[in-house]
């Protein structure tokens, strides 16, 4: 049971996260077959994806095409706040591992569609802002920023 397990417990229960793990380590000890056990009723599991669940992600994906910004959960309507929850709970289902290879496949269009986190974005924009400062050449900076970020480097004025 990886560290998604205890995190997804104690999240349904309100449980520390801690407390779920100490547990589950006690019953993985007390019984031996119950990781194993549980490992194949997972793998057994299909993962549901309803017709409306499916247009949902048709709309998202016209939205962020035609908007050009992903929807925030906080707007100021109704249906772009709809469509924001959506996409968290996605987002969420994917970070856990759970979610469906439909939904994955269809969002793979979008980038970025699982979201930077803010730490993320501030270490991008770091690296872009001392990269501009250390070097000597606009295109140096460019090419140090090249290699290895697959998150969007924020523009050059917002150092």
């Amino acid at each position: 049971m990886g560290v998604v397990v205890p995190r997804r417990i104690a999240a349904l229960t309100g449980a520390p996260a801690t407390t779920v793990g100490y547990h589950l380590a006690v019953a993985r000890a007390g019984d031996p077959g119950l990781e194993a056990a549980h490992e194949e009723a997972v793998a057994g599991k299909t993962l549901r994806v309803s017709a409306q669940g499916l247009a949902r992600m048709q709309e998202l994906v016209a939205m962020v095409h035609e908007a050009e910004r992903y929807p925030s959960p906080r707007a100021g309507t109704a249906a772009e706040r709809s469509l924001g929850v959506w996409l968290e709970r996605r987002r969420r289902e994917a970070a856990q591992g759970t979610l469906a290879a439909e939904y994955r496949e269809g969002l793979g269009v979008l980038w970025g569609w699982q979201g930077a986190t803010r730490a993320v974005s501030d270490e991008a924009r770091w690296e872009l802002c001392s990269a501009l400062w250390l070097s000597p050449t606009p295109a140096r900076a460019d090419d140090a920023l090249a290699h290895g970020s697959s998150h969007r480097v924020p523009p050059a004025d917002s150092c």
